[in-house]
């Protein structure tokens, strides 16, 4: 039960970035697609997710 909560709220997620204009990056098996392409699509996410975690913290800690 819980995976599948999980999975739908993931699901909502995706529709509502998408809706937005900001779909979200799909990881794909490298079996799915070759290695190279499995590997480009991870690192570009990735990178992705660590810009905009940085924007979360850019304002955390003590001031300099």
């Amino acid at each position: 039960g819980g995976a599948m909560l999980i999975n739908c709220i993931k699901a909502e997620v995706a529709r509502l970035l998408t809706e937005a204009g900001q779909p979200p990056q799909v990881l794909t098996a490298a079996n799915v697609v070759s290695r190279e392409r499995a590997t480009q699509l991870f690192e570009s996410a990735y990178d992705e997710h660590a810009h905009r975690l940085a924007k979360l913290y850019e304002h955390v800690g003590p001031k300099k």
